[in-house]
């Protein structure tokens, strides 16, 4: 028996914590032939980009048809450094794979680019509170997956003989990054993503690489990757992560300055820091004093 999990970003794992039982590949390999879809969540960024080559590598190995590969970038809007949503299109287009972008959208139907609902909240995510991943991410490729399921039929209630559709939702989520990670298991049943009508599991496909072998892999691919890397960001996320050190901040600040504005300008409206004690007024004085962020390390999250 094989943990069920209900997929969120765990918190700081306690010290007697214990990795999660891993699930053999030959389980998974039986699900995936199983699934009615399989959607590969991009972002644009490495390790998306190397979980794609993964996903697309063994559904060839399977013979699984490729309609039932679907790539998802859920887009943030501005907060996202240029050229994101395209390149995932891009990765996505390599492959011949069906490409969908998904939007927090409001009670009223209007879509909201992140920074336009901090602004709207009044504060800023943190690592208690990350809507940005709730309600940007989450939230969005599960309506996504609803589309796809009443398009199949799965409709109020299953008919007579009716299976529930499956899906496998595929990140990029590796054990190196960061301890608590390296405590998720490999697959997982999405319990708050699953209801009556389908059955959502979440699998991590390059759990056990790491940094160098993902990079190994983009070289080897030949699929163009991230401008950012060149830069010396170690991840591609928001321009200004709430987890990033002042480093990369500075560093996003030098090749973003007019977001970086924006966010400032946030900041003193809200009346709220970016981080406890941090401003970022404090980047954008690194940015306009032409301050080197020297070597940018990688962070956890």
């Amino acid at each position: 028996m094989f943990p069920l999990f209900v997929f969120e970003e765990p918190e700081k794992p306690k010290r007697s914590a214990e990795p999660a039982q891993q699930t053999p590949l030959a389980v998974i390999e039986a699900e995936l032939a199983a699934a009615d879809l399989i959607l590969i969540n991009s972002s644009g960024g490495k390790d998306s980009q190397t979980a794609l080559e993964e996903v697309v590598r063994t559904a060839r190995r399977l013979c699984i048809p490729k309609h039932k590969l679907v790539v998802v970038h859920a887009d943030l809007g501005v907060v996202e450094w240029p050229g994101t949503r395209e390149l995932a299109q891009e990765q996505a287009k390599h492959y011949g794979l069906r490409f969908e972008v998904v939007r927090h959208k409001n009670a009223n139907g209007e879509s909201h680019d992140l920074l336009e609902h901090i602004l709207k909240r009044g504060m800023w995510p943190d690592s208690q509170a990350r809507f940005c991943t709730s309600d940007f991410e989450r939230g969005p490729v599960q309506t996504l997956m609803t589309r796809y399921a009443q398009a199949a039929g799965r409709r109020h209630r299953l008919k007579p003989g009716q299976k529930k559709y499956r899906v496998v939702s595929c990140l990029g989520m590796r054990a190196e990054e960061s301890d608590a990670r390296n405590l998720l298991p490999n697959w997982t049943l999405n319990t708050s993503a699953s209801n009556g009508l389908r059955d959502v599991f979440n699998w991590l496909p390059i759990f056990k690489l790491t940094k160098d072998e993902v990079w190994a892999r983009i070289r080897a691919s030949g699929v163009q990757h991230h401008w950012a890397y060149d830069l010396g960001m170690p991840r591609l996320s928001c321009c200004f992560c709430i987890f990033s050190p002042k480093s990369a901040l500075i560093l996003a600040g030098k090749h973003n300055r007019e977001l970086l504005l924006r966010y400032v300008a946030a900041e003193q409206k809200m009346k709220h820091t970016f981080r406890h004690g941090f401003s970022l007024a404090e980047v954008l004085a690194a940015v306009d004093a032409n301050q080197q962020p020297g070597p940018v390390l990688d962070w956890a999250k």
